[in-house]
């Protein structure tokens, strides 16, 4: 009887333990589930971030090749601008040895003006020189 009442208290005991144990694994069992949920909510948050960082990805790749275009366009309008510049220049040289014919023929032609206004002054001098010496004469 002594050994059956042992062994019920060493069954009692076993118990005991066995059920502290399942108390300490239902424990674990709480904790990792809650460890399990913070996980998920935090995979959920980074799965969030990523798609908000993939949504701007994609946003900023489309701006940029609307950029890039813009830019391409931008470098042709110079290129066209700048071919535009070297033909002003090169008319712009044209007017300006016209002008400067023009001046040419201009001073030349005030040289020869006054160089016919100065014969023309001489030959009234000589003319009213003459003139005088006549009337000189008949008197």
């Amino acid at each position: 009887m002594q050994e059956k009442e042992l062994e019920i208290t060493q069954l009692k005991n076993y118990k005991e333990t066995l059920e502290k144990e399942g108390t300490t694994l239902r424990d674990q069992l709480e904790k990792a589930e809650l460890t399990i949920k913070d996980k998920n909510l935090s995979l959920s948050n980074l799965d969030f971030e990523k798609k908000t960082i993939h949504y701007n990805y994609n946003a900023l790749q489309t701006k940029f090749k609307k950029l890039e275009d813009e830019c391409k366009k931008l470098e042709e309008q110079q290129r066209e601008l700048q071919n535009e510049n070297k033909m002003l220049d090169k008319r712009n040289k044209e007017v300006m040895l016209l002008n400067t014919q023009v001046t040419n023929e201009k001073d030349r032609l005030s040289r020869e003006k006054m160089e016919a206004v100065e014969e023309k002054n001489l030959t009234k001098s000589g003319v009213s020189a003459l003139t005088r010496e006549i009337e000189y004469l008949r008197s």
